[in-house]
C-alpha cells in the first residue's frame, strides 16, 4: 500500500499541485475582512461549485447518477450549514457593497473539495473499474457536492439572522 501512495503522489501531474497552491491561497484570502460586491459575494461558491461538478463529470461523466447525486448532497449541505450555523457574518453597506468577517472555513471547504477530488483520481487511477460501479459514482458524486452547499448556504441572503462577531450587524 505504501508503494501505491508513493506512486499515486509522484505521478499526480504538475497542473494539480498549482491547483492546490490556487486554493489554499485563495482560502487564505478569505481569512481576513474585505468588502466585496453582492456580484463577488455569489462568485466564489459558484466557482467552486463549478469546479466541484466538472470534477466528478470529468471522472464519471455528466450522467444522472453523477447530477443527482451532486445536487442533493449540495443541498444536503445547504441544510447542513443552516443547522450548524455556518453563515457568513455579513453587513450590507450603504453604497451596495458587503462587509464580511474573515473566517478560516472557506479554506477548510477547499481543501476538503481538493482532497475529495484527489482521492477519487487516485482510486480511479488505481481501480479504473471504479467508474463503473454506480454505487461508487453516487458516493464520490455526493462528497464532492456536500462542501459546496456549505460554502454556498454562506452566501444566502443578508437580511437572515447570523451569528456576528462583536461590531458586526445584520444587515
Amino acid at each position: 500500500m505504501n508503494f501505491q501512495l508513493h506512486r499515486v503522489v509522484a505521478e499526480t501531474p504538475l497542473y494539480a499541485w498549482l491547483i492546490l497552491a490556487w486554493l489554499v491561497g485563495q482560502g487564505l484570502r478569505q481569512t481576513r475582512d474585505q468588502i466585496v460586491s453582492r456580484t463577488r459575494l455569489w462568485a466564489q461558491p459558484l466557482a467552486v461549485g463549478a469546479y466541484s461538478l466538472a470534477s466528478a463529470a470529468l471522472a464519471f461523466g455528466l450522467g444522472g447518477v453523477v447530477l443527482g447525486a451532486w445536487a442533493l448532497s449540495a443541498l444536503a449541505g445547504v441544510g447542513l450549514a443552516q443547522a450548524l450555523r455556518l453563515r457568513r457574518r455579513l453587513r450590507a453597506l450603504a453604497d451596495g457593497r458587503v462587509a464580511i468577517a474573515g473566517s478560516w472555513l472557506p479554506l477548510a471547504i477547499y481543501l476538503a473539495i481538493y482532497a475529495m477530488r484527489y482521492a477519487s483520481c487516485a482510486s480511479l487511477g488505481l481501480a479504473p473499474e471504479l467508474a463503473a460501479a454506480t454505487g461508487f459514482v453516487a458516493a464520490a458524486s455526493a462528497v464532492h457536492g456536500l462542501p459546496i452547499g456549505l460554502l454556498a448556504a454562506r452566501a444566502l441572503p443578508l437580511d437572515a439572522p447570523t451569528p456576528l462577531r462583536p461590531g458586526w450587524q445584520a444587515a
